[in-house]
């Protein structure tokens, strides 16, 4: 169910309102992400206590939480304490509000949408945590493989999907795995970490084998735009990843049926 289609069986207020509802209810996932992975790197428990001032402590009210906008109305700084507010926490909302809307104009109404706002969700989180502290927890890589049953329902084709998941997975991760041990025992230093490895088997999972080769070219490069951009010698692969497997997501079968045809062979 593409944009275009919607445009044609709906009014274009009700296309640009859901939208923007889209947007805001990812705006406000993305705030519990933030504070999701905040909490997972300083090992505060995520299901108790209520959202709190970094600097102060002062449990915040409602008007404090509205995504994007309580921000900018703060002026950036806590209420009470006026201390600055960590830009990740509006990042985190216009970046997951920007990658649900995004799925929305790519597949409109659809189940892929929903896959896409889940995946969206966790790969944020995981790649926030991998900034924070150069580690991707296993409850991340655990809630893409969770994921991946119902995403196998949801695609109408379950035996064929797993199918082409696993072979994506075992070839991706599992290729980049043996790779990986074979440089250390030849250089006889640490290669990539295993938390990459393990996003890169779930997120072939979602993607299958081609589009799977795709994503891993597009991490490669994507982590080195990073390093040249930030000016590190090292970086956290997960984000480099969870971008490239969302960009995957929306258009990987698009760009795989393109370099098909233009091999004639689609």
């Amino acid at each position: 169910m593409t944009v275009e289609w919607m445009w044609n069986h709906f009014t274009p207020a009700f296309v640009i309102w859901s939208g923007f509802l889209t947007f805001v209810f990812g705006s406000a996932f993305g705030s519990f992400i933030d504070c999701l992975a905040w909490r997972t790197v300083h090992h505060e428990s995520v299901l108790s206590g209520r959202s709190h001032c970094d600097a102060c402590g002062h449990v915040l009210g409602a008007a404090d939480l509205v995504p994007v906008f309580g921000y900018v109305f703060l002026k950036g700084r806590c209420r009470y304490c006026g201390a600055k507010i960590p830009v990740d926490s509006v990042t985190a909302e216009i970046l997951l509000g920007s990658a649900w809307l995004g799925a929305f104009l790519r597949f409109g109404f659809d189940a892929e949408t929903l896959t896409c706002m889940v995946l969206s969700a966790i790969l944020l989180g995981l790649s926030f945590v991998d900034r924070m502290a150069m580690v991707i927890p296993d409850g991340f890589i655990a809630a893409m493989l969770i994921w991946w049953v119902p995403f196998l329902l949801l695609s109408g084709d379950p035996k064929g999907c797993a199918l082409r998941g696993l072979a994506g997975g075992l070839l991706i991760g599992g290729g980049v795995l043996v790779i990986d041990l074979i440089f250390e025992r030849i250089r006889k230093t640490a290669g990539m970490g295993g938390g990459d490895i393990k996003l890169l088997f779930a997120s072939g999972l979602y993607l299958g084998p081609w589009i799977g080769l795709f994503h891993l070219i597009l991490s490669c490069v994507t982590g080195l735009l990073m390093t040249a951009f930030l000016r590190k010698k090292k970086i956290p692969f997960g984000p480099a990843i969870s971008l490239s497997a969302y960009v995957c997501l929306l258009f990987g079968g698009a760009f795989l049926r393109w370099y098909l045809r233009l091999a004639g062979i689609g």
